[in-house]
């Protein structure tokens, strides 16, 4: 990578994957954190245009109780005209390397067959599951009864809602506010809870300052909950 690529890499992602991507969003992704090696692996043509990307997202990980650097990796992407031809295969395998040669303890990501057939060695450490709620159940259930005019009961909605929200009886107790910018009650709440997980982005204050408050693509909620003044938790969302 040279800085000036962006603008091009910006486009390739655009190309290879349909969903547009920015300048800026480009360098919030993948140059704003500090990073103790080159985390862009590219490509180019005889022109000198990139035509491959590999990156990787620098985290601060605290790894089997442990401070550790760890690479997210992200945006393997490659123009159409040069796929097929093993670039993933030799920049993966040297990218990896540098990364292991300056210190970093693992890179994660969601790879796809293609990629695992690519770049050896990754391992499945478990599946993914998503956890749903459903808010409005009766837009569900109209959509899927082909009953318009069910979308209209609120009252099954509230009611749903209601007994779901009572089951958390010490829910009165805790107070909830909007969070504009993640200081010293972010990183309290670190601290608390870092010892009941051994293995975790490390998600402090700079951590949910980059992550969400300034996300250049989507326009991040962050609210924290404290209970007797002392915060208790934190959920970040987008509408």
């Amino acid at each position: 990578y040279r800085p000036g690529d962006e603008k091009l890499l910006a486009s390739l992602f655009e190309e290879v994957f349909h969903r547009p991507m920015s300048e800026d969003h480009w360098r919030w992704k993948l140059k704003t954190l500090p990073s103790p090696v080159e985390n862009v692996a590219v490509a180019v043509d005889p022109d000198d245009r990139p035509v491959f990307q590999l990156a990787g997202i620098p985290c601060r990980y605290q790894l089997a109780g442990r401070d550790a650097t760890v690479m997210v990796a992200v945006d393997a992407m490659t123009a159409p005209m040069y796929r097929r031809q093993g670039i993933l295969k030799q920049l993966g395998r040297e990218l990896f390397e540098s990364w292991r040669a300056s210190g970093v303890s693992m890179a994660i990501g969601l790879p796809n067959e293609q990629y695992n057939k690519a770049v050896h060695g990754w391992q499945p450490l478990f599946s993914l599951k998503w956890l749903i709620r459903p808010l409005q159940p009766e837009r569900i259930l109209a959509r899927r009864l082909k009953l318009r005019g069910l979308s209209r009961l609120g009252v099954a909605g509230r009611w749903w809602n209601w007994l779901w929200d009572r089951r958390e009886s010490h829910a009165s107790r805790v107070r909830i506010r909007d969070v504009r910018a993640a200081g010293a009650e972010i990183d309290l709440l670190w601290s608390n809870c870092r010892h009941s997980v051994r293995t975790s982005v490390v998600r402090d204050s700079s951590w949910v300052n980059w992550r969400y408050l300034t996300a250049p693509y989507r326009r991040y909620k962050v609210v924290l909950a404290e209970q007797e003044g002392q915060p208790v938790g934190y959920a970040a969302y987008y509408l």
